[in-house]
């Protein structure tokens, strides 16, 4: 009788903390189908994959190192190593600013006769085209052969002697050029030009390249004019100029 009556409230106890279970338990249900942000939905894979991620036991020590670099391949080694070739030059001095630079270009052999600019007490090449004129070894070795007949030029434009049979034996030459009764040219090339003429009381020596317009040769900016004095010191120099060209 006495264990009855001290069971009793036991067991009553124990129904009613059911009860509160079961109530709990709906009202979860409740807010979860209600979509409470406060209540977390039980997705056994989810968190599975959590608690994996979240194990540093099982992570290599590789995992919190940073990435090496990868090695650059064989062709990417070879353009970051290779240098861009020095040209090879040799300069000639016709004047304090004009000089003749000797220099290879990629697989061509040229010869600038140039106009050049002091920076800081280095002499420097202009870079502007109505001041310089690079020739080819054809065009160079062809204003050699005509160096002569340019000397004999410049003596019949400085005294104004020239004729339409003008050192008619030399190929090519043309008398008056333009309409330029005190000049005479002689070609380089199909384009290129050296013409003797007067200019404000002073001879000429205009090397040159030409273009067409309308059937007719008009000089381009590209081209040097040389002085008497500068013409005698690059016929002074053309043998060096043409030895320094054999050797590139």
């Amino acid at each position: 009788m006495r264990a009855a009556l001290l069971g009793e409230p036991t067991v009553k106890r124990r129904a009613g903390r059911g009860d509160e279970d079961a109530a709990a338990s709906a009202r979860d249900c409740k807010r979860l189908k209600a979509g409470d942000a406060n209540m977390v939905k039980w997705e056994p894979e989810r968190w599975e994959q959590a608690e994996a991620e979240n194990d540093d036991d099982d992570v290599p020590l590789a995992r919190y190192q940073r990435p090496r670099p990868r090695p650059p391949k064989a062709k990417e080694q070879a353009k970051k190593t290779m240098r861009k070739p020095q040209e090879q030059e040799t300069t000639f001095e016709l004047s304090a600013k004009r000089r003749v630079l000797v220099r290879k270009w990629k697989n061509l052999v040229l010869v600038d006769i140039r106009e050049f600019y002091d920076d800081d007490g280095i002499a420097k090449p202009s870079k502007k085209g109505s001041w310089r004129l690079s020739l080819s070894l054809e065009q160079w070795h062809k204003l050699v052969e005509l160096s002569d007949a340019v000397s004999e030029a410049i003596q019949l434009v400085e005294e104004n002697r020239i004729r339409k049979d003008s050192l008619v034996d030399v190929p090519g030459r043309i008398p008056k050029p333009g309409g330029d009764s005190r000049a005479i040219a002689f070609p380089l090339s199909a384009k290129r030009r050296v013409t003797v003429r007067f200019f404000r009381a002073s001879v000429l020596i205009d090397l040159r390249e030409f273009y067409e317009q309308d059937g007719v040769a008009k000089p381009g900016k590209k081209g040097i004019a040389l002085s008497k004095d500068q013409w005698v010191s690059l016929q002074e120099v053309a043998e060096d100029i043409s030895d320094a060209v054999g050797r590139l």
